[in-house]
C-alpha cells in the first residue's frame, strides 16, 4: 500500500524543521513532489527547501547523509515591484528505506527579503505490511 505524507510551511527567513512527519510503518520512499513559491522583494531573493532526515539544514555541507532532496528557486528582478512565482518538481523511481518512527524534516532557507513564501512537499511511501 502507498501512503502519501504532506509537509507544508509558509515562512519568512531561514527555518529549520519548518515541518516534519513521522513514518507510521516501515517501507520505501518511492516518489517526491515539491511545490515552492515566493514573492520576491529584491533581486537575488532565494528560496531553498530541503527534505532531510536531519532537523537542521545542510544546504552547503558536502558528503552528508541527512538530506535526500532539495528544491531551489532564485529571482532576479530588473525593475521595482515583484510578482508571486512558483515551481513544481517531481522525482519518481526512488527506493529510500524508512523505518516506523523515522522522522523526515522540511528545512527552509530564505535569503534577501522575500515578502512571502509557500512550500509543500508530498512524499510517497510504499509501506511494508
Amino acid at each position: 500500500m502507498t501512503r502519501v505524507y504532506k509537509l507544508a510551511a509558509a515562512v519568512i527567513g531561514t527555518t529549520n524543521a519548518a515541518a516534519q512527519i513521522q513514518f507510521q510503518r516501515a517501507g520505501s520512499i518511492i516518489a517526491i513532489v515539491s511545490t515552492i513559491a515566493m514573492e520576491p522583494a529584491t533581486t537575488g531573493d532565494k528560496l531553498r527547501a530541503e527534505l532531510s532526515f536531519a532537523s537542521t539544514g545542510q544546504w552547503t555541507v558536502n558528503d552528508t547523509v541527512g538530506p535526500i532532496y532539495q528544491h531551489d528557486m532564485i529571482y532576479d528582478l530588473v525593475t521595482s515591484g515583484s510578482t508571486l512565482g512558483g515551481q513544481s518538481l517531481s522525482v519518481a523511481g526512488l527506493n529510500i528505506g524508512v523505518n516506523s518512527g523515522d522522522r523526515l524534516y522540511l528545512n527552509i532557507s530564505l535569503s534577501a527579503a522575500p515578502t512571502s513564501s509557500s512550500t509543500v512537499f508530498f512524499v510517497y511511501v510504499e509501506e511494508r505490511m
